[in-house]
């Protein structure tokens, strides 16, 4: 599973690049991209929210969470939900991954957001047995290469 972060689809806007692998987006992450660029995204980037596999309840159990534990966001000026909603749904991912036999999916989250990506790894620990471990963070430049 791919998801992007805002830094990931600025840069692919800015950079003029695009992939073809399956890519998938929270609402808030989305909403703002096409608000701050007027367009649509490709055809091969999903919203959460249209997938058959995403517990919305559980992720909305889970952005609650998150909104309550992290701050850096700003009702004002309507920022940092982007970092929450990635943030629940790799929790939502994680509660997903636990009620099934089969090992975690691998998740790769694109992002050039060095306060999100202390944040994924503060929350999903990389040890071995963890869940942290299937999650892998790149930059936009490396996915979009």
């Amino acid at each position: 599973m791919n998801i992007l972060d805002t830094s990931g689809l600025d840069y692919m806007s800015k950079a003029s690049r695009t992939t073809n692998a399956e890519v998938f987006l929270t609402p808030d992450i989305r909403e703002e991209y096409e608000a701050e660029y007027e367009t649509k995204l490709p055809d091969n980037f999903h919203d959460i929210f249209e997938t058959e596999f995403v517990d919305k309840a559980e992720f909305i159990k889970s952005y609650k969470a998150m909104l309550n534990k992290h701050g850096g966001r700003s009702f004002y000026n309507m920022t940092g939900f982007g970092d929450i909603s990635i943030l629940a749904l790799l929790a939502e991912r994680k509660v997903a991954a636990l009620s099934t036999l089969l090992p975690p999916e691998e998740i790769i989250v694109v992002t050039g957001d060095d306060g999100l990506i202390k944040r994924i790894r503060r929350e999903f620990p990389t040890d071995n047995s963890a869940f942290g471990a299937h999650i892998t963070v790149v930059s936009p430049e490396t996915f979009f290469a």
